[in-house]
C-alpha cells in the first residue's frame, strides 16, 4: 500500500467510507495544502486545484501520480486542474474531459487521470460510446413542457423516502449509496437541491438533483430517475431545466455539468436536447451493476440562451 493509502487510513479512520470529506494534504515548504477527496465506492482518488509543482512538493502525491499502487483503496486518480498545465501530460497523465466554470473564479477544470490498475484504463466499449455521443451531439435543442396534470416542484425532506424508493427501483447499483437518511440530510444541509415531478394522482414519478459545491460555485446535475411507466414524456428534461433555473436564481450558479453513462443514449440525448455540450469521457469512472462504466461529460453555461428548433 502506498503513502497516500496509509495517510487516508490514518486520517479518516472509521469515516473512511465518507466520500463527502475533503482531506487537506500539506505541501512541503510553502505552508499551503491541497484538497484530496477519497471515494471508496468507486475506488477513486481526486485532487482539486493542484499544479504539477504542487505534486512534486509532496512525495505521497508524487508517488500516487507516478508509480504507486493504491491497493484495495483506489484504482483511478483524477486531478481537477486549471487550464494550461501541460506538465500533467509530461508526468504521464492523460486528459479525459473538461468541466466548464468548475472553479469559483469561473476557470474551467481539466480532468487529468492516472490508473494504478492498468485494466481500468481500457475502455473496451469505446466504439459503442462514440456512437452514442455522436447520436446525442446531433440532436436539436427542444424546450421541455410537462404533460397536462403533472407538476414539477422543489423537494423537501418529507420527499426523501419516495425519492430513495424511486432511485432504488431504477438502479440496480449506483455510484453512491441510496438511503432515505442520506437524501434527507443532503436536502437539509443544501449540498443537494432536488426537484420532483408528480403525476395527476400526486405520485412521485421522476426526480433529479443538483449536487452543489458552494465554495467553488459549481453544480453537477445527477440522481436522474423516472418511473418506468412514465418514461418518454419529457419529465426528466423539464426537471433538469427547472434545476438550472433554481441554481441561477437561488444559488447564483450558472455553470452546470453532468456525467451520463456513455453507452446509454437516453440521458446523453436528454442533455444534448437541452443545449449541453459534450466535453469528454471519463473511462471506467463509476461503479454500475456490471462493473465500472465510462461516463460522458456534458456542460452548459446557463447565462447563454439556447434556441429551440
Amino acid at each position: 500500500m502506498d503513502q497516500i493509502a496509509h495517510q487516508l487510513t490514518e486520517r479518516f479512520g472509521h469515516d473512511i467510507a465518507d466520500s463527502n470529506r475533503l482531506y487537506d494534504m500539506p505541501l512541503r515548504g510553502d505552508g499551503h495544502s491541497v484538497n484530496v477527496q477519497y471515494d471508496p465506492y468507486n475506488r477513486r482518488l481526486k485532487f482539486f486545484d493542484m499544479t504539477p509543482q504542487d505534486a512534486r512538493a509532496n512525495s505521497a502525491i508524487s508517488d500516487a501520480l507516478r508509480t504507486a499502487d493504491g491497493g484495495e483503496l483506489y484504482s483511478k486518480v483524477i486531478v481537477y486542474a486549471r487550464p494550461g498545465q501541460d506538465g500533467w501530460r509530461d508526468s504521464g497523465l492523460r486528459r479525459e474531459a473538461i468541466i466548464w466554470g468548475f472553479f469559483g473564479n469561473g476557470d474551467d477544470a481539466e480532468l487529468w487521470t492516472r490508473y494504478p490498475l492498468t485494466l481500468r484504463s481500457q475502455d473496451i466499449r469505446q466504439d459503442e460510446g462514440d456512437k452514442v455521443a455522436a447520436l446525442a451531439i446531433n440532436k436539436e435543442v427542444v424546450e421541455p413542457v410537462l404533460p397536462a396534470g403533472y407538476t414539477c416542484a422543489p423537494a423537501s425532506e418529507a420527499d426523501a423516502t419516495d425519492i430513495a424508493g424511486l432511485m432504488r427501483a431504477t438502479f440496480e447499483d449506483y455510484p453512491t449509496p441510496i438511503t432515505t437518511e442520506k437524501i434527507a440530510a443532503t436536502i437539509r444541509d443544501r449540498t443537494s437541491h432536488f426537484r420532483v415531478v408528480r403525476d395527476p394522482d400526486a405520485a412521485l414519478v421522476a426526480c433529479a438533483s443538483a449536487e452543489i459545491h458552494h465554495t467553488r460555485r459549481s453544480a453537477e446535475l445527477t440522481d436522474c430517475a423516472t418511473r418506468q411507466d412514465q418514461r418518454g414524456k419529457g419529465l426528466m428534461s423539464r426537471i433538469l431545466r427547472a434545476l438550472e433555473e433554481d441554481l441561477a436564481d437561488e444559488f447564483g450558479i450558472t455553470d452546470v455539468y453532468t456525467i451520463a453513462r456513455a453507452y446509454e443514449p437516453g440521458m446523453n440525448c436528454s442533455f444534448a436536447k437541452l443545449g449541453y455540450r459534450y466535453t469528454g469521457r471519463l473511462v471506467n469512472n463509476c461503479r454500475m451493476p456490471d462493473g465500472f462504466e465510462s461516463m460522458n461529460v456534458w456542460c452548459r453555461n446557463t447565462r447563454e440562451p439556447v434556441e429551440a428548433s
